[in-house]
């Protein structure tokens, strides 16, 4: 015996069934494309991790470049050889501003303006040490001068003679 209302529960359950396969078809297809979006992102997440540790390598040493380039700075004006020791530290500071050629300039940013530091630095410290030198030379000169006058006003006076 069949009941009354066999085909609309078999529609129903066909309808059921259609229904609950296309909710899980969307599902799966969602959860599909969700692994893949999250794959997708951890690829990407990791090689800018890889591209962002070898900036912040490259910054670190960039910054030990600068460390030694600021000790040979503070050996300024301890040893007699300035001169030699600027010529140091401008061929340093060419290695560090050649190192920083393929690096992006806001990776660098604080680098530059310390290397353009260092520029005007060395012109000064360079200027100041041709101003020492030119007073030593006039300091001797001046020297020279005395020691002649007082020569030659010891000549005047043995063979006593003034002049006006």
């Amino acid at each position: 015996m069949k009941a009354q209302n066999h085909k609309a529960v078999t529609k129903g359950y066909l309808l059921f069934s259609a229904y609950l396969a296309a909710c899980v078809i969307v599902g799966v297809l969602a959860y599909f494309c969700y692994m893949q979006t999250s794959f997708i992102e951890v690829n990407k997440i990791f090689a800018k991790t890889v591209e962002y540790d070898k900036i912040h390598t490259r910054q670190n040493e960039l910054s030990d470049k600068i460390g030694d380039l600021y000790q040979y700075i503070n050996q300024l004006n301890t040893d007699k050889n300035d001169k030699m020791l600027m010529e140091a530290i401008s061929n340093r500071k060419q290695e560090i501003t050649l190192s920083m050629k393929g690096i992006d300039n806001r990776d660098v940013k604080i680098h530059r303006q310390l290397m353009g530091e260092v520029d005007s630095f060395l012109g000064i410290k360079d200027s100041i040490r041709t101003a020492k030198s030119e007073e030593a030379q006039v300091k001797k000169e001046l020297r020279q001068c005395i020691d002649d006058n007082k020569q030659l006003t010891r000549k005047m006076t043995k063979g006593r003679m003034s002049i006006k």
